[in-house]
């Protein structure tokens, strides 16, 4: 067991885990204070110094509501850090979740990958596994160990042939020992994989999100396709040059979540009445109307809804 207490300040209350690289202790704080329980990671060999020194340099420059902050550190003699002590479930205990709770989730994280990709920070282990709760029920994110900056000559820290991320949430380029150029596009491909599984419990293979593993095939939820077509086409997707930035990807998800709010889903029957809210639209056949612009005059197709209920009626412009 090491040293009972870690800067004078760190009491370990009993080990919580223990990494690869790391010890992670329950920790007390005799400086008093409103937490009475922290996290204290230790670094196990001290030969990974430098990746543990940019560990704590990523996180204290991301001051963000869903990132875990480092409250104090030191590298000598014996590296460690402390961070908040969250007790919630993590993300995979949570799963499967109702739409709109999932994507609400999903908006936050994305929100704090923003964040830390305009901080030229990219966190390469994005999983269920890293995701906590606090005690307002608020999705956290932990554990950049694996993080990269992308900063002029920032030096890669691992072999091109040691394995980077969950297999399951692995971006296709990191895999077979390749040395890929690292880009954001690797957190957006693991947030993609993530909706996915907090919404089914599920993981899918690689890029396969069509067919039978489209969302609205597995729910019969018709909204869903908006997620299929609007953020799993632009996330899981294998060229990382398709792929989302996260500043777009947080934009479409929060237009996506106030279209499904609004239970508005333009062209899919079967989708609520903007009108009542109680009724159903029922497609009719297709109708040719002229559309009339300043000066301009030509025809186009339209599909017609009809609500079930109130009879309100929506024409949506398809195929001219």
């Amino acid at each position: 067991m090491p040293s009972k207490t870690y800067g004078e300040r760190w009491q370990i209350l009993r080990q919580y885990k223990e990494s690869g690289q790391s010890h992670i202790f329950v920790v007390r704080d005799l400086h008093g204070g409103e937490r009475n329980e922290f996290i204290l990671k230790r670094l196990k060999n001290k030969n990974r110094i430098k990746r543990f020194e940019r560990e704590i340099d990523a996180i204290q420059s991301l001051e963000h509501p869903n990132i875990a902050p480092i409250v104090d550190f030191s590298l000598d003699p014996c590296p460690y850090y402390v961070s908040n002590f969250y007790r919630g479930p993590i993300l995979e205990e949570k799963a499967p979740l109702p739409v709109l709770e999932a994507l609400t989730i999903f908006e936050q994280l994305v929100d704090a990958i923003a964040f830390a990709h305009e901080r030229k920070v990219i966190h390469r282990d994005l999983k269920p596994e890293n995701i906590v709760f606090d005690e307002n029920d608020k999705p956290i994110i932990i554990d950049f160990g694996l993080c990269y900056f992308l900063k002029e000559g920032s030096t890669r820290l691992t072999s091109s042939s040691e394995p980077i991320g969950s297999h399951y949430y692995m971006a296709p380029e990191l895999e077979g020992g390749q040395n890929p150029k690292i880009t954001p596009a690797i957190d957006i491909y693991a947030l993609g994989k993530i909706l996915y599984f907090i919404l089914f419990k599920k993981h899918i293979v690689r890029e396969n999100i069509e067919e039978g593993n489209r969302l609205e095939r597995l729910s019969y939820k018709s909204q869903l396709e908006y997620i299929s077509e609007r953020i799993l086409k632009r996330t899981v997707v294998l060229n990382p040059d398709d792929r989302y930035t996260a500043s777009d990807l947080l934009i479409e998800t929060q237009n996506i979540k106030q279209l499904i709010i609004e239970h508005y889903y333009p062209g899919l029957a079967g989708s609520k009445c903007r009108y009542c809210g109680e009724g159903v639209y029922k497609e009719y056949p297709k109708a040719t109307l002229p559309i009339r612009t300043p000066g301009v005059e030509q025809d186009g197709t339209f599909r017609v809804f009809v609500c079930s209920r109130c009879m309100n009626v929506q024409w949506f412009l398809g195929e001219s």
